[in-house]
């Protein structure tokens, strides 16, 4: 199955930087975002960094493929400008993106997937990030993602159940795990 998240991104991004030009970086940020990683980083602003954070359970379809809600954070990085200070900035990027996501339709792999449930956006001040003259913000979402149906040709067998007694793992520790559950067995 191909990983339909980093798709999705790459086109709420691409959409993102057509809806606001004045973004100076706009790009895909692994896993979640850390203070100190924020108050270390240089990179140009203002900048919305995007990250996928969770996955809910999905609902199943009959055709195999799952229609399941992903979890996404965009977090607005801004500094002073010219003519607008740094906390002007990111309240009125997280107002944009508040505004602007519900009923987007981002497309991936020809799945069209609406954002909705967008909880609003929280401030992430921190003394840290004041020294450094940076102001956070973090809005977050959801949107559905249909996954096609599982292809055993591309994953092996995924309807067996695998515990190990033991905590190595690899190929020379195959003989360490039972199986316990095989769910093609109809018996």
């Amino acid at each position: 199955m191909p990983n339909l998240v980093n798709p999705l991104i790459d086109q709420i991004i691409a959409d993102l930087k057509a809806a606001q030009p004045s973004i100076a970086l706009c790009e895909r940020k692994e896993g979640r975002f850390f203070e100190q990683d924020i108050a270390k980083k240089t990179i140009k602003v203002p900048a919305v960094l995007i990250a996928s954070v969770g996955m809910g359970r999905g609902e199943s379809r009959a055709d195999g493929a799952v229609y399941r809600p992903v979890v996404f954070n965009a977090l607005i990085l801004t500094k002073n400008k010219r003519n607008q200070g740094r906390d002007e900035l990111a309240v009125a990027l997280a107002e944009f993106l508040v505004d602007w996501l519900p009923g987007q339709r981002f497309t991936s792999y020809g799945h069209y997937i609406k954002a909705e449930d967008v909880d609003g956006a929280t401030n992430l001040y921190s003394p840290k990030l004041l020294q450094k003259s940076v102001a956070a913000w973090l809005v977050r979402w959801t949107q559905k993602i249909t996954f096609p149906a599982h292809d055993p040709e591309e994953f092996g067998e995924l309807n067996k159940g695998y515990v190990s007694q033991s905590p190595k793992i690899g190929q020379a520790h195959e003989n360490d795990y039972k199986l316990m559950v095989n769910r093609g067995d109809q018996s």
